[in-house]
């Protein structure tokens, strides 16, 4: 079951806020003598979403607090964060750039570390996107992401081990139409890090 409330509103033409509160009820099913996942931490009434956006200029806008983030297409990065973005456009271009944390309701997908599901695998993000849009409708970008991994683990074995992971990710993309009800999305992404 998903709850969710939510309120929306403005302070001044330029500055707009929007909170979101979410409660999350799993009901999960295990062969016997199988221990049920531990949901506690995704099922605790929070705050989904809440921020502030400031439009101090036509051609810039500052959203800051907690917001759903999507790079590209959401291949590499598709998440709620903690963060600031700024953005700006002007004509055919479309530019912006983000620094944010994961949150900690969200375990990481390295279900290896001891804590994984108690909130110990924090992520921070940080990336730049560019757009431009053509004449044709045809829309092409390329971003940086590059993602420091803060994880621990409640293990004092796995402690004298790193488990941490930093990437860099590069990609570019396009989208666009060959007809009115045919669209299509291409995105490559090159990946590096180190442990």
């Amino acid at each position: 079951e998903d709850y969710r409330v939510w309120v929306k509103g403005e302070i001044r033409d330029e500055l707009k806020y929007y909170v979101r509160g979410r409660k999350l009820d799993f009901d999960s099913f295990t062969a016997p003598n199988v221990a049920e996942p531990d949901f506690h931490i995704q099922e605790s009434l929070e705050v989904d979403l809440a921020f502030l956006d400031w439009r101090p200029h036509a051609h810039w806008w500052l959203r800051t607090g907690r917001q759903f983030v999507r790079v590209g297409r959401g291949v590499v990065l598709s998440a709620d964060l903690d963060g600031a973005q700024l953005e700006h456009a002007s004509g055919p271009w479309k530019s912006r750039v983000f620094a944010g944390r994961s949150l900690r309701r969200d375990p990481n997908i390295d279900t290896s570390i001891i804590g994984f599901d108690q909130g110990t695998q924090r992520r921070d993000f940080y990336f730049g996107e560019s757009s431009h849009l053509f004449e044709s409708g045809t829309r092409a970008s390329a971003y940086i992401l590059v993602q420091q991994d803060d994880s621990r683990a409640l293990s004092a074995a796995q402690i004298a081990r790193n488990f941490n992971y930093d990437t860099v990710h590069y990609g570019l993309g396009a989208e666009g139409r060959f007809h009115p009800l045919l669209n299509y999305f291409v995105e490559a992404v090159h990946q590096g890090g180190e442990a």
